[in-house]
Protein backbone atom coordinates (compact mmCIF):
# COMPACT_ATOMS: atom_id res chain seq x y z
CA UNK A 1 0.00 0.00 0.00
CA UNK A 2 2.70 2.44 0.95
CA UNK A 3 4.51 1.75 -2.14
CA UNK A 4 1.42 2.38 -4.41
CA UNK A 5 0.98 5.83 -2.64
CA UNK A 6 4.74 6.81 -3.02
CA UNK A 7 4.17 6.35 -6.48
CA UNK A 8 0.62 7.84 -7.24
CA UNK A 9 2.34 11.28 -5.47
CA UNK A 10 4.92 10.92 -7.71
CA UNK A 11 2.71 10.73 -10.93
CA UNK A 12 0.88 13.45 -8.96
CA UNK A 13 4.12 15.55 -8.29
CA UNK A 14 5.09 15.36 -11.77
CA UNK A 15 1.76 16.37 -13.38
CA UNK A 16 1.50 18.87 -11.25
CA UNK A 17 5.09 20.95 -12.39
CA UNK A 18 3.75 20.35 -16.40
CA UNK A 19 0.18 22.06 -15.30
CA UNK A 20 2.57 24.62 -13.70
CA UNK A 21 4.88 24.77 -16.96
CA UNK A 22 1.71 25.33 -19.14
CA UNK A 23 0.28 27.65 -16.40
CA UNK A 24 3.53 29.78 -16.85
CA UNK A 25 3.67 29.80 -21.03
CA UNK A 26 -0.41 30.93 -21.11
CA UNK A 27 0.05 33.49 -18.85
CA UNK A 28 3.41 34.80 -20.69
CA UNK A 29 1.05 35.22 -23.42
CA UNK A 30 -1.07 37.78 -21.90
CA UNK A 31 -0.14 40.90 -23.18
CA UNK A 32 1.04 43.74 -20.86
CA UNK A 33 -0.21 46.76 -19.70
CA UNK A 34 0.20 49.49 -22.78
CA UNK A 35 4.19 51.17 -21.75
CA UNK A 36 5.33 48.34 -20.72
CA UNK A 37 7.75 46.80 -23.80
CA UNK A 38 5.95 42.88 -24.74
CA UNK A 39 9.34 41.95 -26.33
CA UNK A 40 11.77 42.79 -23.26
CA UNK A 41 9.73 41.13 -20.68
CA UNK A 42 9.46 38.34 -23.02
CA UNK A 43 13.08 38.14 -23.07
CA UNK A 44 13.59 38.26 -19.52
CA UNK A 45 10.84 36.30 -18.43
CA UNK A 46 12.68 33.33 -21.01
CA UNK A 47 15.87 34.11 -19.48
CA UNK A 48 14.91 34.09 -16.17
CA UNK A 49 12.94 30.80 -16.30
CA UNK A 50 15.94 28.67 -16.64
CA UNK A 51 17.28 30.37 -12.98
CA UNK A 52 16.31 28.56 -9.73
CA UNK A 53 16.24 30.20 -6.40
CA UNK A 54 15.06 33.04 -4.10
CA UNK A 55 16.57 35.70 -6.29
CA UNK A 56 15.42 33.95 -9.36
CA UNK A 57 11.98 33.80 -8.18
CA UNK A 58 11.69 37.51 -6.83
CA UNK A 59 13.18 38.52 -10.56
CA UNK A 60 10.46 36.02 -11.57
CA UNK A 61 7.58 37.77 -9.31
CA UNK A 62 8.38 41.22 -10.42
CA UNK A 63 7.89 40.25 -14.07
CA UNK A 64 4.85 39.10 -13.09
CA UNK A 65 3.58 41.75 -11.40
CA UNK A 66 4.47 43.96 -14.27
CA UNK A 67 2.57 41.81 -16.92
CA UNK A 68 -0.40 41.74 -14.75
CA UNK A 69 0.19 45.60 -14.48
CA UNK A 70 0.60 45.65 -10.62
CA UNK A 71 3.06 48.58 -10.53
CA UNK A 72 2.66 48.79 -7.09
CA UNK A 73 3.71 45.36 -6.33
CA UNK A 74 6.44 45.19 -8.75
CA UNK A 75 8.23 48.67 -7.43
CA UNK A 76 8.51 46.62 -4.30
CA UNK A 77 9.74 43.37 -5.77
CA UNK A 78 12.17 45.35 -7.86
CA UNK A 79 13.66 47.69 -5.09
CA UNK A 80 13.77 44.93 -2.54
CA UNK A 81 15.64 42.62 -5.55
CA UNK A 82 18.45 45.07 -6.22
CA UNK A 83 18.41 45.86 -2.59
CA UNK A 84 19.51 41.86 -1.98
CA UNK A 85 20.86 41.55 -5.45
CA UNK A 86 23.29 44.43 -6.02
CA UNK A 87 25.52 42.84 -8.89
CA UNK A 88 23.80 40.24 -10.47
CA UNK A 89 23.46 39.54 -14.24
CA UNK A 90 19.29 41.02 -14.01
CA UNK A 91 20.27 43.97 -11.81
CA UNK A 92 20.73 46.28 -14.43
CA UNK A 93 17.25 44.65 -16.16
CA UNK A 94 15.58 45.49 -12.47
CA UNK A 95 17.02 49.26 -12.75
CA UNK A 96 15.65 48.98 -16.16
CA UNK A 97 12.30 47.67 -15.12
CA UNK A 98 12.37 50.43 -11.79
CA UNK A 99 12.36 52.89 -14.42
CA UNK A 100 9.15 51.14 -16.58
CA UNK A 101 7.44 51.10 -13.34
CA UNK A 102 8.11 54.62 -11.96
CA UNK A 103 6.57 55.91 -15.03
CA UNK A 104 3.28 53.81 -14.84
CA UNK A 105 3.00 55.34 -11.62
CA UNK A 106 3.59 58.54 -13.08
CA UNK A 107 6.78 59.57 -10.99
CA UNK A 108 8.78 60.77 -13.83
CA UNK A 109 12.27 62.08 -11.40
CA UNK A 110 12.26 58.49 -9.79
CA UNK A 111 12.03 56.87 -13.09
CA UNK A 112 14.92 59.07 -14.48
CA UNK A 113 16.94 57.97 -11.35
CA UNK A 114 16.13 54.22 -12.05
CA UNK A 115 17.30 54.23 -15.42
CA UNK A 116 20.44 56.14 -14.51
CA UNK A 117 21.80 53.82 -12.34
CA UNK A 118 21.07 50.91 -15.61
CA UNK A 119 23.53 52.54 -17.55
CA UNK A 120 25.85 54.11 -14.77
CA UNK A 121 26.47 50.68 -12.98
CA UNK A 122 26.30 48.39 -15.93
CA UNK A 123 27.19 50.29 -18.93
CA UNK A 124 27.98 46.87 -20.75
CA UNK A 125 24.93 45.30 -19.89
CA UNK A 126 21.99 44.23 -21.85
CA UNK A 127 19.49 46.88 -20.81
CA UNK A 128 21.51 49.89 -21.03
CA UNK A 129 20.67 50.50 -24.31
CA UNK A 130 16.46 50.56 -23.74
CA UNK A 131 17.48 52.60 -20.30
CA UNK A 132 18.87 54.95 -22.54
CA UNK A 133 16.22 55.07 -24.83
CA UNK A 134 13.65 54.97 -22.62
CA UNK A 135 15.24 57.99 -20.36
CA UNK A 136 15.53 60.00 -23.62
CA UNK A 137 11.90 59.62 -24.56
CA UNK A 138 10.96 60.56 -20.85
CA UNK A 139 12.90 63.78 -21.39
CA UNK A 140 11.36 64.22 -24.52
CA UNK A 141 8.06 63.90 -22.48
CA UNK A 142 9.01 66.20 -19.81
CA UNK A 143 10.08 69.29 -22.85
CA UNK A 144 13.40 68.58 -21.85
CA UNK A 145 15.03 68.21 -25.59
CA UNK A 146 18.24 69.03 -24.92
CA UNK A 147 18.43 66.19 -22.15
CA UNK A 148 16.78 64.06 -24.67
CA UNK A 149 19.34 64.95 -27.12
CA UNK A 150 22.58 64.39 -25.11
CA UNK A 151 21.38 60.89 -23.81
CA UNK A 152 20.00 60.10 -27.44
CA UNK A 153 23.62 60.84 -28.35
CA UNK A 154 25.22 58.65 -25.49
CA UNK A 155 22.95 55.73 -26.86
CA UNK A 156 24.43 56.17 -30.34
CA UNK A 157 27.71 56.57 -29.80
CA UNK A 158 28.15 53.67 -27.30
CA UNK A 159 25.06 51.70 -28.27
CA UNK A 160 24.59 52.91 -32.11
CA UNK A 161 24.58 49.35 -33.47
CA UNK A 162 21.77 47.80 -31.15
CA UNK A 163 17.95 48.04 -31.59
CA UNK A 164 17.86 51.14 -29.25
CA UNK A 165 20.62 52.48 -30.91
CA UNK A 166 19.31 52.10 -34.40
CA UNK A 167 16.18 53.81 -32.51
CA UNK A 168 18.12 56.97 -30.96
CA UNK A 169 19.58 57.49 -33.74
CA UNK A 170 16.48 58.08 -35.83
CA UNK A 171 14.77 60.04 -32.49
CA UNK A 172 18.18 62.04 -32.52
CA UNK A 173 17.72 63.08 -36.01
CA UNK A 174 13.99 63.72 -35.68
CA UNK A 175 14.95 66.30 -32.59
CA UNK A 176 17.62 67.95 -34.30
CA UNK A 177 15.70 68.57 -37.77
CA UNK A 178 13.09 69.82 -35.25
CA UNK A 179 15.54 72.31 -33.42
CA UNK A 180 15.61 75.82 -34.53
CA UNK A 181 18.13 77.57 -37.05
CA UNK A 182 20.47 79.78 -34.85
CA UNK A 183 19.92 83.62 -35.52
CA UNK A 184 22.56 84.99 -38.18
CA UNK A 185 25.70 85.65 -36.61
CA UNK A 186 25.28 83.43 -33.43
CA UNK A 187 26.75 79.58 -33.04
CA UNK A 188 25.13 77.00 -32.04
Amino acid sequence: MSGKLEEVQHASRGKTEELERTLQRVSSRVPPPPGVPDELLVQDESLISRITGPAADSYRSGLQQLREGDFQGARGTFSGFVEANPNTAFTDNAYFWLGVVYEKLGEPDRAVGAYSEAFNRFPAEDRVGPALLRLAELFLNMGSKKDAALTLQKLVDEHGNSESGVKGRALLAEINKKAPAPAPGKKR
